[in-house]
């Protein structure tokens, strides 16, 4: 059994991609977190390498027995702007897809 492709349990799955990536409040307190993530800013230290580990993790975690959904392994993009909500609302969002129903 999966859990379903919804906003709230696609939120739970990037808290947990976030906790594997070393921001370890995220696994912790993802309620709290969350809304802190809207403005800061993804440090400039970690624009060059963070994307990879993003997407592994987002992998890891979305594919997981738990979620079981696939994801195109598409790597975000941060600038100096790039927000940790933007990543949630413009990069996770769109690379992650339901499991395929099998066919009968």
């Amino acid at each position: 059994m999966t859990l379903d492709l919804t906003d709230e349990n696609l939120k739970k799955a990037y808290c947990a991609s976030l906790a594997c990536t070393g921001i370890g409040a995220a696994a912790s307190d993802c309620d709290s977190v969350m809304p802190q993530l809207v403005k800061k800013v993804v440090p400039q230290n970690m624009q060059d390498d963070y994307p990879t580990r993003l997407l592994i993790c987002a992998t890891t975690v979305c594919s997981s027995t738990l979620y079981g959904w696939r994801v195109v392994q598409i790597s975000p993009t941060i600038g100096d702007t790039t927000t940790f909500q933007q990543l949630f609302d413009e990069w996770l969002k769109t690379i992650v897809r339901p499991p395929l129903k099998p066919v009968n």
